[in-house]
């Protein structure tokens, strides 16, 4: 009995200390920057290919999360490059024949976007 009282304390010393991870997380995400952009084409990022949609591109770090929240996801690492965003954000593509390849995330306000390579 006292063998499985300590094995319940031990559990909850566990997930009071997961909690307390979880917790001090949590400003990391809230620093990410997040933009909702409607993308009428398909589209490269990295090695992945994705469908025209309604995407969401969130700068996490040196990377760029991009999803349409079915199923469509990339996630691709990126470098600091100077912000020429105006007024507002901006993702930009380059085109070789008829296939676009996200170049560039651009958030207005901030000194730095992301380009990928």
């Amino acid at each position: 009995m006292k063998l499985a009282k300590g094995r319940v304390l031990l559990g909850v010393v566990a997930a009071a200390l997961a909690v307390g991870v979880l917790s001090n997380a949590v400003p990391v995400e809230a620093q990410s920057l997040a933009m909702r952009v409607n993308i009428p084409f398909a589209f490269h990022v990295g090695r992945e290919t994705l469908p025209a949609g309604i995407y969401t591109v969130r700068n996490v770090s040196d990377a760029l999360a991009i999803n349409d929240g079915k199923g469509h996801t990339a996630l691709v690492l990126t470098n600091a490059i100077k912000n020429r965003a105006k007024a507002e954000n901006q993702i930009v593509f380059n085109r070789y024949a008829n296939d676009y390849f996200l170049s560039e995330a651009r958030w207005s306000g901030y000194g730095e976007a992301r380009g990928l390579t």
